[in-house]
């Protein structure tokens, strides 16, 4: 008995999700997104030489305060361990409201199972956005149990509510789909007037970060860029772009260069006219290339080899089709037909499925009953499923570093290139997997990094190099050949230098 107290404890989950992440910290993790990295390069001051308060995707008081950390003892990798952080705190705020919600209940070990999956997935591939969607998802659920009690009023604050506000300041859009839609949903779907109640605090932070974020914007006179950076991501993230990259081969070359993430806004030529003329083109397409094959391709493009992510998922929608409660298969077929509806206009990236699947954990969090509605032998099976797949998993993680190629070339021709004052490195992060951390940083990157650095004209240089993945510089020949350069093929990349 005292056996089984201790497998089913707050304590014991806790503690493995500790040692999990602790565990992954040391094992060859990686950023899923190249925007985690140029965010932590300038806010440590990798990038710039000196730490910068303002990351572009971040709210600038974060942004601020990882700069402030970062002047202050400058060797430790507090971007990255701040997320791990945060992860951890929103497993352990997560398995405190299982307990809470399902107490003494079988279904209780599944849902921690499940959670212990999501936190060790998600800590391998480290990314902004799903840390803002685990710790608003974590706060949301907490906050919704402590409204079930009516007693409760609309502002009360909760210690939880931290975890929530630093979420909607890592990504505020995130916030507004989760809060608006997951509150939403409960209202519409359950009938339930505490959602309203439980929404208010959410909301209010929400609406804070955002005007706070524009007003910092306001006064730091970078308008120009946020609204030229907004333009440059409708465009790059156009899904009749990136889902018809072999159409605009042919038809639009340099439209096809700038797909492939080939940006150089400091030459001047890719501006606010270029961007807009290539948006209206790519809006006038969509009802060129929609047709039923579009929409397959749009949902399986980004989500494909995302093979542990679609277990999961596979198994939350198991969990939903289980209870059969028609409030949840309500909001589950609403939030699946806004995917439908909103193919043609949004690319559905894996970061858009992971936000789907937190909004999907929360509604059926709160809905799900603590009893056992089926046979108790499914969840045994669930829950074995979980413990193998979570076993699968580790140790495809721990066998992770094989797929990351040595870097020696690129060291080498780095060094060689010391009289060039900007070498732009295009390739896959697994190849820079080791230069992540350099301080100063060695190379830079194209794209919005680049769009502002152009904002001060004292950081750009007019002599370049271009060290480029063989995969990305063949389809794209055409867009460095321009200005007479020297080029040198090497064994993974091509090295393109200017006069």
């Amino acid at each position: 008995m005292e056996r089984d107290r201790f497998f089913t404890s707050i304590q014991f989950w806790i503690g493995l999700g500790l040692f999990a992440v602790v565990l992954i910290w040391f094992l060859p993790w990686r950023f899923q997104v190249n925007d985690d990295e140029v965010m932590m390069w300038l806010v440590s001051g990798a990038y710039t030489g000196s730490p910068e308060a303002y990351a572009v995707f971040l709210h600038p008081y974060l942004s601020v305060s990882f700069s402030a950390l970062y002047s202050w003892i400058p060797m430790v990798p507090w971007y990255p361990l701040i997320w791990f952080a945060l992860l951890f705190l929103s497993y352990a705020l997560l398995i405190e409201s299982v307990r809470i919600h399902f107490g003494s209940s079988p279904k209780r070990m599944i849902w921690n199972l499940l959670l212990l999956a999501v936190l060790i997935h998600f800590a391998f591939f480290l990314q902004f956005s799903i840390v803002a969607a685990f710790c608003i998802t974590a706060g949301m659920i907490y906050r919704s149990e402590q409204n079930r009690n009516t007693s409760r009023r609309a502002f009360n604050l909760f210690p939880s509510d931290l975890l929530l506000l630093v979420g909607i300041l890592i990504r505020w859009e995130v916030g507004v789909v989760l809060i608006v839609g997951g509150f939403g949903l409960m209202l519409v779907f359950g009938r339930e007037k505490t959602s309203i109640r439980a929404s208010v605090l959410p909301l209010l932070f929400l609406a804070l970060a955002l005007v706070t974020h524009t007003l910092w914007i306001k006064r730091a006179g970078l308008e120009q860029f946020s609204d030229l950076n907004r333009l440059r991501s409708q465009v790059f993230d156009h899904p009749m772009l990136q889902l018809q990259k072999e159409y605009w081969m042919v038809e639009e070359p340099e439209l096809y260069h700038f797909s492939n993430g080939l940006q150089d806004f400091q030459s001047g030529e890719l501006g606010e006219k270029t961007l807009l003329d290539w948006k209206e083109k790519l809006d006038s397409s969509r009802y060129e290339f929609i047709s039923p094959r579009y929409f397959i391709r749009s949902w399986v493009t980004f989500v494909r080899h995302e093979h542990f992510f679609l277990y999961l998922l596979a198994t939350l929608l198991a969990l939903v089709f289980l209870e059969k409660k028609k409030s949840m298969l309500w909001s589950l077929f609403s939030i699946f037909l806004g995917f439908w509806i909103l193919a043609p206009f949004y690319l559905l990236k894996i970061q858009v499925f992971v936000l789907a699947f937190f909004l999907i954990l929360f509604l059926q969090f709160h809905w799900e009953s603590p009893k056992v509605q089926t046979s108790i032998r499914i969840y045994k099976g669930i829950g074995g499923m979980l413990i193998l797949g979570i076993a699968w998993h580790l140790t495809s993680l721990f066998s992770s570093g094989k797929n990351i190629p040595e870097n020696f070339e690129i060291r080498e021709v780095l060094t060689e290139l010391k009289g060039v004052t900007e070498v732009y490195l295009i390739g896959e992060n697994k190849w820079y997997h080791s230069l992540v951390f350099e301080n100063p940083l060695p190379f830079r990157v194209l794209g919005w990094s680049s769009l502002l650095e152009s904002v001060d004209p004292k950081t750009i240089s007019g002599q370049k190099a271009f060290l480029v993945q063989n995969k990305t510089y063949f389809p794209n020949e055409g867009y460095f050949q321009k200005g007479n350069p020297s080029i040198r093929f090497l064994e993974e990349f091509v090295l393109i230098t200017y006069p």
